[in-house]
């Protein structure tokens, strides 16, 4: 995927250890690729999801828990042609505007210790398509209520025609604060037809 995601060749990928994912809050979840038949099959994962949900309940949590599960899986979806990318994706979801009242106390997600992650206002970037909104939150393994981000990241791996050499990236994580990662060449041959 270097033509498509790494600056034409010229980028790098970075690798993250599982312990640095799992504790972000947000929903990790394999992307559904569908078919020419997309909407036949976007009908069959709705119809998945709605046999998952027990319209009986009547708590609120588990309301919007069900709800963000359905949002999540919408932005999970992707053309068949991308299967190859064999993607996964971290989905964060919170509503656009700072909810009142009652609403406010409700948490958008949760830390897997447990700890409420609230509203934020979000950030903006400019995008290809426009100005996309977006939150961050600090990855890392999380210990109480700190995370340790030196540890995040594997490996790094130089694209097959990154501009940068191993020593700049490595002089690039230490001043980071990052520990115990390698830097390797990718062995990925760029094809010209």
């Amino acid at each position: 995927m270097w033509g498509a995601y790494g600056g034409n060749h010229s980028g790098l990928v970075i690798g993250f250890r599982p312990t640095a994912i799992l504790s972000m809050p947000g929903r990790l979840q394999r992307v559904t690729y569908l078919d020419e038949s997309t909407g036949e099959g976007f009908r069959d994962l709705v119809r998945t999801m709605a046999t998952e949900i027990d319209p009986d309940v009547e708590d609120e949590i588990y309301w919007i828990n069900a709800t963000a599960s359905v949002f999540a899986a919408i932005t999970a979806l992707k053309h068949s042609t991308w299967h190859y990318e064999r993607e996964a994706r971290l989905v964060y979801l919170q509503v656009k505007e700072a909810p009142e009242g009652e609403a406010a106390s409700i948490p958008m997600d949760y830390f897997d210790d447990g700890t409420e992650l609230f509203w934020r206002k979000p950030l903006e970037r400019r995008g290809i398509a426009g100005d996309v909104s977006y939150v961050t939150f600090p990855f890392g393994r999380r210990l109480s209520d700190s995370v340790e981000h030196n540890g995040a990241i594997e490996r790094v791996i130089l694209g097959p025609d990154c501009k940068l050499t191993r020593d700049e990236v490595d002089a690039a994580l230490k001043s980071l604060g990052y520990v115990r990662y390698e830097i390797i060449d990718s062995n990925c041959k760029i094809r010209v037809t």
